[in-house]
């Protein structure tokens, strides 16, 4: 995948200087290119693999303390219900 735009920002690499040394500006076409290869890039970096991981954990763990919140409601004699007593004990168990 991200072979396929970095060829597409080759295309216009040269074309971006020659606008910006020559006019001091960017067609709008060869600043999306621009735009498109630096979001692409960013995708690549170990930075927004981290923050990726961590927004799908903590999209997980509100996931299992909402269900836990509703199996509270609707069936409070459940097991798991009578076993923790809190939701910052479900926290701990999620997160450990």
């Amino acid at each position: 995948m991200f072979n396929y735009f970095e060829d597409r920002f080759t295309v216009i690499y040269d074309k971006l200087l020659k606008e910006i040394h020559e006019t001091h500006q960017i067609e709008e076409n060869i600043l999306y290119g621009l735009c498109e290869f630096v979001a692409v890039s960013r995708l690549r970096g170990k930075s927004f693999r981290d923050l990726m991981l961590k927004s799908s954990q903590d999209l997980m763990k509100e996931l299992m303390i909402s269900n836990y919140r509703m199996i509270k409601i609707h069936n409070p004699n459940n097991e798991m219900v009578k076993k923790i007593s809190s939701d910052k004990e479900l926290e701990n168990i999620i997160l450990n």
